[in-house]
């Protein structure tokens, strides 16, 4: 279950002192059509706090954070996957989406 509580709390009964107990960071990822999930403990969750199945664009976005903010959240980086061009037909890395999309660009320019 999503807690968007990440810090929580205790009052020490002697010194009357907050302490901090325990931390439990998220990471909010969103798309404009899409809406929003969230990364915590490990798990991705919805706006309503359920588990769910990681999306492919949230997967893509993923891609975009550092190797600590996952680990924060008790995530590794998604395994990289591949996307066919629409154009030619060819699968490639999506590491390379972009740079194979504007080869084309340019082949097009150049006719």
């Amino acid at each position: 279950m999503l807690t968007k509580r990440v810090h929580n709390y205790t009052i020490n009964a002697t010194t009357r002192q907050v302490q901090l107990v325990e931390t439990k960071p998220y990471i909010r990822l969103s798309q404009r059509d899409h809406g929003s999930v969230y990364l915590q403990a490990g798990g991705c969750f919805a706006d309503a706090g359920e588990a769910i199945e990681l999306p492919e664009w949230a997967a893509e976005q993923m891609r975009l954070l550092s190797d600590a903010a996952l680990k924060e959240v008790q995530w590794e980086r998604p395994a990289a996957s591949e996307w066919t061009c629409d154009t030619c037909g060819e699968a490639v890395a999506l590491t390379v989406k972009g740079v194979h999309i504007a080869s084309h660009r340019r082949e097009k320019k150049g006719n």
